[in-house]
């Protein structure tokens, strides 16, 4: 937050100060719902999830670090998240 000698302020964007290495995405193996965070916060993080044949199965956001991805068959997938510019893959099994 910055504020002005009139006393207006405003908010700049939110910086990741951890970074993609501490992103942690559990539980894995898991039944299509899984939490996605950095650090201990549960961020709206985009995400997208492939099959092992590279095709988007799912594409979104994680919903303060929630994401449901329920009537996917189970198997082994790969998602794909984004943070401060860099993407981390990690492998996922849905049971």
């Amino acid at each position: 937050k910055q504020v002005d000698f009139d006393g207006k302020f405003s908010y700049s964007p939110v910086a990741f100060v951890e970074g993609i290495n501490n992103l942690k995405v559990y539980p894995n193996p898991n039944n299509g719902i899984f939490t996605i965070s950095v650090g201990e916060d549960k961020l709206d993080l985009p995400a997208r999830l492939l099959n092992t044949e590279g095709k988007e199965v799912w594409v979104g956001k994680a919903e303060v670090g929630k994401i449901q991805t329920k009537g996917l068959p189970a198997g082994i997938y790969f998602l794909h998240t984004t943070v401060a510019g860099k993407t981390k893959v990690t492998k996922m099994v849905i049971q």
